[in-house]
């Protein structure tokens, strides 16, 4: 998608807004993935900067995170995430 501004006009991106896009993209594509892969995906970021993100998105109930013994920590999308 193309946007076009008059030359006047700037847009103004936040970049966490971008990180989020980008987090929720890759969860949606690959329903189940460990937190480790998501961060693979991003390597501008660090494990942190990701685990953060994913808990926050946790919170606001776009993403669930589930602790499993075997697997570590995966992350699946929520009903939410596609309303």
């Amino acid at each position: 998608m193309k946007i076009c501004l008059p030359s006047s006009q700037t847009l103004a991106i936040n970049p966490q807004d971008t990180v989020i896009n980008q987090i929720l993209e890759i969860v949606a594509l690959a329903p189940g993935c460990h937190i480790q892969y998501v961060a693979q995906l991003l390597p501008d970021l660090t494990l942190r900067e990701v685990f953060h993100t994913l808990y926050y998105l946790n919170r606001k109930g776009q993403l669930i995170l589930k602790l499993d013994e075997q697997e570590g920590v995966t992350v699946t999308p929520s009903l939410r995430l596609f309303n």
